[in-house]
């Protein structure tokens, strides 16, 4: 070993800088290592993305002139559906309407048949109090030619203003 005139002390410090500039230098490298096949995978994954970007590319391509006629189709259906819908709203808000005039025609309807049985029922409490006037003058004048019949059937007893009692012959 050739002396330089450092002392042991120095001789360590230099011997330990030594290896601590070794260490840096391997951790730089692998550091450096790390981020180059960071960035090679990188690449590879962008090489990747652009192949599968050109295989959706030539799909689409390949499916879009069948896609065409579909959606043509789907359009012309969805648009059927709404005239349906359109027609069947209409034809229900005309029932609604219908149902309504007649619901309103047979409310008046009730009315005036409600009107019009009250005032039979009036007509009918009088014709019945005219018919049991009428039969009770009726029941009154049998009662009275029954009793005059009866009267006219008996016989004649001597009247006291005759004065004989009896006949005059």
């Amino acid at each position: 070993m050739v002396t330089t005139g450092m002392t042991p002390l120095a001789t360590l410090a230099l011997v330990q800088v030594s290896w601590a500039d070794g260490l840096a230098a391997v951790s730089l490298g692998l550091i450096a290592l790390f981020w180059l096949a960071i960035a090679i995978g990188v690449l590879v994954l962008i090489t990747l993305v652009m192949r599968l970007l050109k295989r959706v590319e030539g799909l689409v391509e390949e499916v879009a002139p069948k896609a065409a006629p579909l959606l043509e189709r789907a359009n012309e259906i969805a648009g059927n559906a709404a005239a349906v819908s359109h027609s069947v709203r209409a034809e229900i808000e005309r029932v609604g309407e219908t149902v309504q005039g007649l619901n309103e025609q047979i409310h008046q309807a009730m009315e005036t048949a409600t009107e019009q049985v009250r005032r039979f029922g009036t007509v009918v409490r009088v014709v019945q109090e005219e018919v049991e006037d009428l039969l009770l003058d009726a029941t009154a004048t049998a009662r009275g030619l029954q009793a005059a019949a009866e009267t006219l059937r008996r016989p004649a007893l001597p009247s006291p203003i005759r004065g004989d009692g009896g006949d005059e012959s």
